[in-house]
């Protein structure tokens, strides 16, 4: 009996300091990732969770986001599982702006390096069309000073040094910059200049 009581003292005491222990590490409820989410991947209900993480010296959660209302957006980066989440991780869903249509866009450069949302000029190979003579110009010019990436282009393949060689990716712009844009890509190369 006295073997049997010293062991079940000898169990309560480890617990209570056990718990002593646990009482004294802080946590906070953080937001979190459920799953790896890739970058430009739209967050949707499911790949995040909220966790007890130890508070630490406060600094490294600061920022950390702790709710899981109306938070969707597009990841900004690469998430591991298990990674706090913080803001400038995840960027609100495009709109489309006011006199703004959206046309899908032929880009030769690399469209897996723009992200929803980015606004970004669009550049002709062929140039412009001279308001003097009504002929293309010798010279590359701007055809759009400012059109928006609604979502990540689809890719046509790629080159041999690994680059899309073509993507068709969905932008919005004013129509008549579309309209200057569908003629062009008719003509030539269009790349995405990143402003």
């Amino acid at each position: 009996m006295r073997r049997v009581a010293c062991a079940a003292a000898a169990g309560l005491t480890m617990l209570a300091a056990l718990m002593c222990v646990l009482g004294t590490v802080a946590t906070r409820t953080v937001v979190v990732a459920a799953v790896d989410i890739e970058r430009g991947t739209a967050i949707e209900a499911g790949m995040l969770r909220l966790a007890q993480w130890p508070i630490g010296d406060g600094a490294v959660l600061e920022d950390a986001l702790d709710s899981l209302d109306g938070l969707r957006g597009i990841a900004q980066v690469d998430i591991v599982a298990g990674q706090p989440m913080y803001r400038p991780m995840i960027r609100d869903q495009p709109t489309i702006p006011d006199g703004f249509t959206v046309i899908e866009v032929r880009l030769a450069s690399d469209g897996d390096a723009l992200m929803n949302g980015d606004e970004i000029a669009l550049a002709s190979a062929t140039g412009c069309t001279d308001a003097a003579d009504d002929g293309p110009s010798s010279d590359a010019c701007v055809l759009v000073e400012r059109a928006m990436v609604m979502r990540l282009g689809t890719s046509a393949g790629r080159t041999s040094n690994g680059y899309a060689a073509v993507s068709t990716t969905p932008l919005a712009m004013s129509a008549v910059d579309a309209l200057r844009v569908m003629a062009a890509q008719e003509a030539g190369a269009i790349v995405a200049v990143t402003r």
